[in-house]
């Protein structure tokens, strides 16, 4: 079968045995082609998502590339998770609960250990998007109060995400 076939092809079919960077060629052929609308990519571990993501960056630069990390840490574990992979979470998952437009085309890709983790329910990042603009007013007070509803930590240097 060739790439131009496999590209015309509709419904579920599995790639294996390519090599390292063509697989995202493949995956974004699809996507950019109309064949699939939003595709999810289930990596091995962090590193060939990162890979990938950057391939896919380069060959599909229009698509959307969406990347759910894994969580770093145990559920019981007596530490927190990192602030960056949480933030990183759920910035993927408010884009994912996201209406999409028609005719947007998407690459979700994750990792084994992130497919089986849990997430929160879709409603759950309901409402709790703040669109700034260049130029733009908001009360302070207002910013304020919807940071500290959205879990942030109110402190005198942010250094971190989440501050």
């Amino acid at each position: 079968m060739s790439l131009d076939d496999l590209f015309k092809q509709a419904g579920r079919f599995e790639i294996a045995q390519t090599p390292e960077g063509h697989d995202a060629f493949v995956l974004g052929g699809l996507v950019a082609r109309g064949t699939v609308a939003t595709l999810l990519h289930i990596c091995r571990d962090d590193g060939r998502m990162a890979r990938t993501l950057q391939a896919l960056q380069f060959f599909y630069p229009e698509i959307e590339i969406v990347a759910l990390p894994a969580w770093d840490c145990l559920p019981y574990d007596r530490v927190s998770p990192n602030p960056d992979i949480t933030s990183r979470r759920i910035e993927a998952l408010t884009r994912l609960a996201a209406p999409q437009q028609p005719g947007h085309r998407r690459i979700v890709l994750t990792t084994i250990n992130a497919a089986t983790q849990r997430v929160p329910p879709r409603k759950l990042f309901e409402g709790r998007v703040l669109r700034l603009k260049s130029q733009g007013e908001m009360p302070r007070d207002r910013l304020i109060g919807f940071l500290l509803r959205n879990g942030y930590n109110r402190t005198d240097t942010v250094r971190e995400p989440g501050e």
